[in-house]
């Protein structure tokens, strides 16, 4: 017969193992140095503790470079990196780093808020389709411009 006084330490540490070997995601990095510096600016003294206040992009991207599409850019195509709460935008690559519109937020809560998809200048492209996890089940559904949400 076992002596079952060293099971819970022996279950500890194979737990503490185990967690400690499950990989923690890294942060990723800025997709363009006006990204950071813009960040640094904003967000910097609230990661820092200098300021008491929330984020206003978030404590670190949450995306790697990201091309999206949008007429009005070279090629039709701007750099987007997603932080927490928003997003950063170039859309015009050529324009003057020290313009104060050089990197842009966009129109991230309007396009979640109503669904539509901007890709043109002024121009809505069309609705977005989303997918809603709600109580163990997958939703998708079509928003509908002015809708702010509503039950399932």
């Amino acid at each position: 017969m076992c002596d079952q006084k060293g099971v819970p330490a022996l279950t500890a540490l194979l737990l503490a193992l185990v967690v400690s070997l499950v990989p923690v995601r890294a942060a990723e990095q800025f997709a363009d140095p006006a990204f950071r510096a813009l960040w640094e600016r904003t967000d910097g003294p609230v990661a820092a503790l200098a300021v008491q206040r929330t984020f206003l992009w978030g404590p670190t991207p949450i995306s790697g470079a990201v091309q999206e599409k949008y007429a009005q850019s070279p090629g039709g195509m701007r750099l987007v990196q997603y932080f927490d709460k928003s997003r950063m935008e170039i859309t015009q690559p050529g324009s003057a780093q020290t313009s104060a519109f050089y990197v842009t937020n966009g129109l991230l809560v309007i396009e979640l808020m109503t669904g539509y998809l901007f890709r043109v200048e002024g121009t809505h492209f069309g609705r977005m389709r989303r997918a809603v996890y709600c109580l163990g089940q997958y939703y998708v559904c079509t928003t509908t411009a002015g809708h702010t949400g509503g039950r399932l």
